[in-house]
């Protein structure tokens, strides 16, 4: 197990000098919105950073999920203590989010198929979550890697963390950098403090609880839509399609698929995701690859009966997915509804969500 929770606790997922970043690109796109409004650009942001490592989590799960995650990286002391948020720290919010330790191993197991590439054992999880899940008002806190001690120490030995000085002023330290960001320094103080443990009601001023409420609530009212624009990331992607020796990573076939996107506002990575179901994302041995790339989504029945250029067939595609997202009833799943669009096997929706999912994990 610990080899696991090295391998989550060396993924890092978010820390300060990222979300400057994402700072300096909404003030130099934005400069001319409200503050208010570049908040909430910069919230959206740092949601689609945090829900890369969300693959497979239910929306309605996703918000709440989100804010345990900043709870235990910052608010819970870490071993080693950590300066950023990495999926050892999801892991541990995964532990604890479920009731039953039932629901709590298929959620864990479920997430690290979808979200890592780490070969486990079901019966690893099981003896993992009777130790380390926290008992309703428990006051000992536990973390991802409790008892992991250095190799000096005798296995035996168990110890556990309580919340102290140094637990919440080191890590709260990064944390205000990371909030103050989100806040681009609009200090919101009629929001109501947030609850905290007893343990933190004489340490943490009324400031701070300011911030991170801010956040909070921030996250309540932002959903982060799966389907819309984001930009690709070539290096992965260019890995991944060479893999499977696609055509797709010849000429300028990509950056066609995601300039078109970014024009209907739709991640590039469904479309990717419908060429890798349709065509198999268009294998370069295949006879008729010429062709085939003419036309890799099928529109209009197939590259055979409607073999136009691949700009004209994107465009097909992207406005297929866009008049869906127009009739898209409500909690229904955009890929599931385009189904009945799209295709007639029924299995269409499956086979291109499992795609949409890889393809999300290598960004």
């Amino acid at each position: 197990m610990i080899d696991l929770i090295n391998h989550l606790n060396n993924k890092i997922l978010i820390n300060d000098l990222i979300v400057k970043k994402m700072k300096y690109e909404v003030n130099m796109l934005f400069h001319d919105y409200p503050s208010k409004e570049k908040a909430k650009i910069l919230a959206t942001k740092i949601n689609g950073q945090l829900d890369q490592a969300l693959i497979g989590i239910n929306t309605d799960d996703k918000i709440e999920i989100r804010k345990k995650i900043i709870e235990n990286s910052f608010l819970v002391l870490p071993n080693p203590i950590s300066e950023h948020i990495h999926y050892g720290h999801v892991f541990t919010t995964l532990t604890n989010f479920d009731l039953s330790e039932e629901d709590t191993e298929k959620r864990l197991c479920h997430w690290l198929d979808l979200n890592t590439e780490y070969i486990y054992e079901h019966q690893m999880i099981k003896s993992y979550i009777k130790k380390f899940k926290i008992v309703p008002n428990q006051p000992i806190v536990k973390t991802a890697a409790i008892e992991y001690q250095p190799k000096e120490t005798p296995e035996t030995i168990k110890q556990r963390y309580r919340l102290t000085y140094r637990a919440v002023f080191i890590p709260l330290g990064v944390a205000l950098i990371f909030i103050m960001s989100l806040l681009l320094n609009e200090k919101n103080t009629e929001q109501p403090s947030i609850d905290v443990p007893p343990v933190f009601e004489n340490t943490l001023n009324d400031e701070i609880k300011a911030f991170i409420d801010s956040y909070y609530n921030t996250l309540k009212v932002l959903t982060i839509d799966p389907y819309a624009f984001h930009p690709l990331d070539y290096s992965a992607l260019f890995a991944f399609l060479n893999h499977k020796s696609s055509y797709l990573i010849e000429s300028n076939y990509l950056s066609t698929i995601e300039e078109l996107s970014k024009n209907y506002d739709i991640n590039p990575l469904l479309l990717i995701a419908i060429i890798g179901q349709e065509q198999n994302f268009v294998p370069k041995e295949h006879e008729d690859v010429l062709r085939i790339i003419n036309n890799p989504y099928n529109v209009f029945g197939s590259w055979i009966e409607y073999n136009t250029n691949f700009e004209d067939a994107t465009t097909i595609c992207l406005n297929t997915i866009e008049t869906a997202k127009a009739s898209l009833p409500e909690n229904t799943d955009l890929i599931e509804w385009l189904n009945d669009t799209y295709a007639e096997d029924k299995n269409w929706s499956s086979g291109v969500r499992t795609i949409f999912t890889k393809l999300q994990s290598l960004n």
